[in-house]
């Protein structure tokens, strides 16, 4: 498609539902609509390192999309850095592509990461478009090749609790078959139900144990005093955010949509909650150039993770942590006073 031709914003907003979308009229029904929407291409394409630094962004999606959904939080650039780049939309007649101009060129090589926040971004029948996460490198004089990422330091130190997949204050209980890449930790408690297969080494109240539980808590007590930079309450899903701590004096959950993460490889995610955590049946945290030894969760009372979730980065939680079915974890399960519960799932160390 020729770009020149692309219409303004205001032309799909005042499209009709489309027969091909299949969706009722004004009672809002949207039976008969095809699979939630999904990103067909982007351009540039995923991983190119030869981009125009003048270039527009463009994405085509497999149905038309609801101009008013797009906007600069839920279909972000990103880059250099953590910086988010400012630029105005455009639609194709049929809504099926968008356009993103940047207000001025991007930089020359230069890594950008292009963000589309499910859940938040929707097609003309109201069904949100799958999560999406893309890269690419602007071209220019002389560029030098990427500095490979050194080792994965987090900012907080986790002393000998580094290793553990888990570390439970009173009990660990598990139904079926989980795995737990790293080591086993319990103290004061003693007791370790449903034997999930532990790829490291266990320590049920012994030294080991006691030594983990006292670096868990001067870990806590780290996460907590970080200098806030942002605030945060409620349901953060549908998010797409960069590098900072976010701090609740409540609650967080991840459930109307995915949280995507941006950021480099030395990037850090710190989040601190007052309560609980919620991750809801089948949420995922995506990470778009971070790595999951910097995402760290404070929690200042239990967390839970439910069915199929695909989580990331270390829980630090006050009481308890409970994961379960399918849930999996890229990083610790670390609670100080209460259990920790697996039902079928897989938590790797990062």
């Amino acid at each position: 498609m020729n770009r020149r031709t692309l219409a303004a914003v205001a032309v799909l907003t005042i499209l009709p539902c489309l027969p091909s979308c299949g969706c009722g009229g004004d009672s809002g029904d949207i039976t008969g609509c095809p699979p939630s929407p999904v990103v067909r291409s982007i351009d540039p394409v995923d991983g190119q390192i030869d981009v125009v630094p003048g270039t527009q962004i463009c994405v085509t999606f497999s149905t038309p999309i609801r101009a008013s959904s797009v906007n600069a939080l839920t279909f972000v650039v990103v880059g250099p850095g953590p910086s988010t780049v400012t630029g105005t939309f455009q639609f194709s007649a049929s809504g099926l592509e968008v356009c993103f101009t940047p207000v001025t060129a991007l930089l020359p090589c230069t890594l950008y990461d292009v963000a589309i926040s499910g859940g938040a971004v929707e097609n003309i029948c109201g069904q949100p478009v799958a999560s999406f996460t893309s890269r690419f490198t602007t071209t220019g004089v002389n560029c030098l090749p990427p500095a490979a990422p050194g080792p994965c330091v987090p900012q907080i130190d986790f002393g000998t609790a580094v290793s553990y997949a888990v570390l439970a204050g009173s009990t660990i209980t598990n139904t079926g078959p989980t795995t737990l890449d790293g080591d086993l930790g319990l103290s004061p408690g003693s007791a370790v139900t449903g034997a999930p297969i532990v790829t490291g080494v266990t320590h049920i109240a012994d030294a080991a144990a006691v030594q983990a539980q006292n670096d868990l808590i001067t870990a806590y007590n780290d996460a907590v005093a970080v200098p806030s930079t942002a605030t945060r309450i409620g349901d953060i899903g549908g998010e797409i955010l960069t590098a900072g701590v976010y701090t609740s004096s409540s609650a967080l959950s991840v459930e109307r949509a995915d949280l995507i993460l941006v950021g480099g490889a030395d990037d850090v995610f710190i989040f601190q909650m007052v309560s609980s955590l919620t991750v809801a049946s089948g949420r995922q945290i995506l990470l778009q150039g971070v790595r999951p030894c910097n995402v760290i969760w404070q929690v200042g009372s239990s967390a839970t993770l439910e069915t199929g979730v695909q989580f990331v980065g270390t829980i630090l939680a006050l009481t308890s942590i409970t994961l379960n079915t399918g849930a999996t974890a890229d990083g610790r399960m670390l609670a100080r006073n209460g259990q920790v519960s697996f039902q079928s799932n897989m938590v790797t160390v990062p």
